[in-house]
């Protein structure tokens, strides 16, 4: 197992096509993964081939009920590093949507 790997287990008393479907469907994960009660996650994807990717985005509602975003910890280590900052300022400021590849290859 590589330093990149994590391995989860849990024992679930559901029939297995609903609990598959429950933890590989993005309809279903936008449900369940929040760290907390006050958290939600309003877009998920998950694409199960070979290669794809899992993405999901979770915020922090105060309480006012206004959401936050998490920013994500790579960001202030691009931002202040002299040897990225610019270009991924100038790419951060292209974004409408996060996308830390995109930053990370600036």
């Amino acid at each position: 197992m590589d330093a990149k790997t994590i391995t989860v287990q849990a024992v679930i008393d559901a029939p297995l096509e609903q609990v598959w479907k429950a933890f590989t469907t993005a309809e279903d994960i936008v449900q369940w993964n929040q760290a907390r009660e006050d958290w939600h996650t309003p877009r998920a994807e998950n694409d199960l081939k070979s290669g794809g990717r899992f993405r999901f985005r979770s915020f922090q509602k105060d309480r006012y009920g206004v959401s936050w975003q998490i920013v994500p910890f790579i960001l202030p280590k691009l931002m202040n590093d002299p040897a990225s900052a610019g270009r991924a300022t100038k790419a951060f400021m292209q974004m409408k949507k996060m996308d830390i590849e995109f930053l990370q290859q600036a």
